[in-house]
């Protein structure tokens, strides 16, 4: 040890406050991924390449992407976040995606934090264990509760939301505008040939959607005009 690293040390070691513990660097974002991550996820029935985590849960796609940051500012330069998406797997429906889904396609999203944070990242080269612990148990407690949401096609049909207030917290919760948390309802209920629902909430979707929500609107019509066809082949 070279006199000057020496001399940190003891430096170090007298400014700290007593009873304070120097914690170094457990690992960097690589070795999270392999050591940690890949083994938790896996458990959940994920199957990952490079950081994106996949699964299929009864008709939802579920995502995981540890994402580094593109942000080369002081605040967010050498770090990542993770994120967590979903996606019902329904297709032919005016405005939702095709499927396969590409990357940003996911209707529902939410990015992981602690402690009622919005928004959180870590470094990517130096994880101390406190931040592994931290991810240890978003990963292991909060993921599960936020994916309980869109569990399964059968479920998330009945548990649609009653009330405005509920029906904003979901929303809310699960990172999407209320009028699309309508709609996705009133295409689930349409993949389920529940029509007399799916209409209710599709009605729903247009009083939730804004005065500039055009092409929203357009889509929801055609979807009611694709149902109400439907429904006169079944009752002519």
């Amino acid at each position: 040890m070279s006199i000057r690293s020496s001399m940190w040390r003891a430096f170090r070691r007298l400014t700290l406050p007593v009873g304070h513990i120097f914690e170094a660097p457990k690992m960097n974002l690589d070795s999270l991924m392999k050591d940690v991550v890949a083994p938790l996820l896996d458990e959940k029935g994920f199957r990952a390449r490079n950081r994106v985590f996949r699964r299929v849960s009864n008709g939802f796609e579920h995502v995981v992407s540890f994402q580094k940051s593109q942000n080369w500012s002081a605040l967010y330069k050498g770090k990542f976040c993770i994120n967590l998406y979903s996606h019902p797997l329904i297709d032919g429906y005016p405005g939702f995606p095709k499927l396969p889904l590409s990357s940003g396609e996911h209707l529902f999203s939410r990015r992981m934090a602690v402690n009622e944070l919005q928004d959180q990242w870590w470094r990517i080269e130096k994880l101390y264990r406190s931040d592994v612990r931290e991810i240890e148990g978003l990963l292991s407690r909060e993921l599960d509760l936020w994916f309980s949401k869109t569990e399964s096609v059968k479920a998330f049909s009945e548990n649609c939301p009653s009330q405005e207030l509920e029906f904003k917290q979901t929303a809310s919760f699960l990172g999407v505008l209320p009028c699309w948390l309508a709609y996705a309802h009133a295409a689930i209920f349409a993949t389920l040939k529940k029509d007399q629902c799916a209409m209710k909430m599709a009605d729903a979707a247009l009083l939730a959607s804004g005065p500039q929500a055009d092409l929203f609107d357009e889509n929801v019509r055609e979807f009611k005009q694709a149902i109400f066809d439907r429904l006169a082949q079944l009752n002519p």
